[in-house]
């Protein structure tokens, strides 16, 4: 990861799949600077159409973008999040996605 301007780290995006799940694992900030990146990951987890865990436990920062693909995501699969730290778990909240989706307080084995 990348240093930002303002001293924090530029978010990564991964997708990783297996036949029964696929996990999206977030970190650092996410925001315009990933946005694409996030679009894609978003459009694979779809297409995989299996459920998915999205692993948000080092993500620093999230913004609406960010939240509004976690809700698209939300609306077409089962979403659950894993160990969300207290902004994220906020942001969930306050966005009625936490209504939406499965948080998980231990992160589970990704499935082979």
């Amino acid at each position: 990861m990348a240093s930002t301007p303002e001293g924090g780290e530029t978010g990564s995006v991964a997708v990783l799949f297996s036949p029964a799940r696929t996990r999206l694992v977030l970190s650092g900030e996410l925001d315009d600077a990933v946005e694409q990146e996030l679009t894609t990951a978003v459009l694979e987890c779809r297409a995989a159409a299996a459920p998915v865990d999205v692993d948000v436990r080092t993500v620093a920062f999230i913004d609406s973008t960010g939240a509004a693909h976690l809700a698209q995501l939300a609306q077409s699969l089962p979403v659950r999040v894993i160990q969300p730290p207290d902004s994220v778990r906020f942001l969930l909240t306050v966005t009625g996605l936490a209504a939406q989706v499965e948080i998980l307080e231990d992160c589970p084995a990704f499935p082979e």
